[in-house]
């Protein structure tokens, strides 16, 4: 469900702006009309939020650029009417769905505020995810490098018998590597911001190195795991942080809400034209 949100926002936004035929003096969030249609305070909230949830930093002037862009949709969609492209099937359609979108999370939002769960359902939650848990680390070393040819050259090198910890000391880039020598500590591939890097170390045993420089923003890399695998010990639920439990209990309420849909969903009578009315799991 918190998924759905990105779309809900985005739903609403257009609901509200092809909103028309109410006066200021009937709604007190209007900031201001277009060609007499209103815009709600909500309607730009929302698309803020929107903005928001699809990753996009909030900048100064933001609302001011929101404000701009709503004058443009109503007045794109006042000629819209005037050619009654409102009518076409098509957008008529597409306007159901949208329709649809808000009320079916409007009710799902507001079936999740009632759920109730128990310490025992969040515990049944943080049982599963340990169950698909899988985290492993390694212990990394590197040699950063500016250029292909000279992480190729440090291969040769390490290739011939020289020490891969004394070539990091005194070639690799990294600020750090002068003092620890390329050492990276424990790293885990699952949340290293560069897959590629990730995926070089995990294709190496303990004590390999990469026979192929790997490149990222950074530079050019050439890494050895020290150590492991090991497996990434998750703490108890005792030890979870309120965070994590909020996650548990977020879960927990998410299965009940799935529960509900699926049994308001096969409780539902489907008629498809042409063929006698039937259960909809019959038709699955």
């Amino acid at each position: 469900m918190m998924n759905s949100r990105i779309s809900i926002a985005a739903v609403c936004m257009m609901a509200l702006s092809m909103n028309s035929g109410v006066t200021a003096e009937e709604n007190s969030g209007v900031i201001m009309t277009v060609n007499g249609d209103p815009v709600s305070e909500k309607s730009i909230e929302l698309m803020i939020q929107a903005r928001q949830e699809r990753g996009k930093p909030v900048k100064d002037g933001l609302r001011d650029k929101m404000k701009d862009e709503m004058i443009t949709r109503i007045v794109l969609s006042q000629q819209a009417r005037r050619k009654s492209l409102d009518e076409d099937e098509d957008v008529r359609a597409q306007r159901e769905l949208n329709d649809l979108a808000v009320l079916s999370q409007a009710y799902l939002r507001d079936y999740a505020r009632g759920v109730e769960v128990d310490e025992s359902e969040m515990k049944s939650q943080y049982e599963k995810y340990l169950e698909e848990y899988d985290a492993k680390e390694y212990r990394v070393r590197q040699i950063l490098l500016e250029s292909e040819d000279q992480a190729k050259e440090m291969i040769s090198r390490i290739q011939e018998g020289e020490d891969f910890a004394e070539l990091a000391k005194e070639h690799s880039i990294d600020p750090g590597a002068s003092l620890n020598e390329g050492d990276l500590g424990w790293f885990r591939p699952d949340v290293f911001v560069d897959k590629r890097l990730s995926r070089a170390v995990e294709e190496l045993s303990e004590g390999e190195y990469s026979s192929e420089p790997v490149q990222t923003r950074f530079g050019w890399h050439v890494v050895k795991v020290e150590q492991g695998p090991r497996k990434v010990e998750f703490p108890t639920y005792e030890q979870l942080s309120e965070k994590w439990k909020q996650k548990m209990r977020d879960q927990a309420v998410m299965q009940k809400v799935n529960e509900h849909v699926k049994e308001l969903v096969d409780g539902a009578r489907v008629k498809v034209l042409g063929q006698n009315e039937n259960n909809l799991a019959l038709q699955k």
